[in-house]
């Protein structure tokens, strides 16, 4: 009730506050953690009148609502993590808030990527090995449990989240690019820099499971293509370098030289 018709400026922080802990219980409480997402995801579709549509106000609960939900996405219990990610997929890309000012929502979308997105990434796959890694034990260890253990949790029957935010990461990087650039163009370099590390770390994570998880690291590196291609077709490392007077295109390879030989060797001869 205070969500949908008490929420203001004034109070809006500690509202998120206390929904957050609220929803922080285990997997048999009253209150599911699903349910505070929605909730929080509600509050996020509303924001531009709950701001009274000052756009400086509107980017920064924007970036509030987008990180309570992340929290969610590192949660013991799968189903949370999953619906937490599947929401931030909402919010950002299906139902995106629309801006005029968007010079406004230069520093909440770089604190995203940096605080919120990069962490979880990495936060996230963790977990999911982990996970994984446990159901293929159990998995061939108690062979008369098998059809049990994929009913309830083997992740040949669920989700890979590890993927799920991935692509939701690269979409948003292609999708949003353009307003950094525009408008943060002489630090764009070291946000890309921050981009690349977070998938070097993430390729090695993937490769450190005992089983091939090569098609997730195959698909990591063919969205890291794309962006590549797109950065050169809109001329974007060349602009960096002047602006910038750094060598953005040798330093993207001194990143990615050793977690990704195969695409180097496509661009670089």
């Amino acid at each position: 009730l205070i969500s949908k018709t008490h929420l203001e400026i004034t109070n809006f922080n500690y509202v998120l506050h206390v929904l957050t802990a609220f929803g922080k219980h285990a997997i048999e409480a009253p209150v599911h953690n699903t349910r505070v997402i929605e909730v929080i995801l509600s509050i996020h579709s509303r924001l531009v009148l709950i701001s009274h549509q000052n756009e400086t106000v509107l980017a920064q609960m924007w970036h509030k609502t987008l990180s309570n939900i992340s929290t969610f996405g590192t949660n013991s219990d799968y189903i949370t993590r999953r619906f937490a990610i599947n929401c931030l997929h909402k919010a950002l890309l299906q139902y995106p808030i629309e801006i005029s000012n968007k010079h406004s929502f230069v520093e909440p979308l770089k604190l995203l990527f940096q605080t919120v997105l990069f962490p979880l990434l990495l936060q996230l796959t963790k977990i999911e090995n982990e996970r994984i890694a446990m159901n293929k034990f159990a998995v061939k260890n108690n062979e008369e449990m098998s059809e049990q253990l994929h009913g309830s949790g083997n992740e040949e029957n669920t989700d890979d989240l590890r993927l799920k935010l991935l692509t939701l990461i690269f979409q948003l990087w292609l999708h949003d690019m353009n307003i950094l650039l525009d408008y943060d163009t002489g630090n764009f370099h070291t946000l890309w820099y921050n981009f690349l590390t977070t998938i070097r770390k993430f390729i090695f994570m993937v490769n450190k499971m005992q089983r091939n998880n090569s098609n997730l690291v195959l698909h990591c590196c063919e969205s890291l293509k794309n962006v590549i291609l797109v950065f050169q077709a809109s001329n974007v490392f060349q602009t960096l370098a002047d602006k910038t007077e750094n060598d953005v295109w040798k330093d993207t390879w001194v990143i990615l030289g050793d977690c990704a030989p195969n695409l180097k060797q496509e661009f670089v001869q």
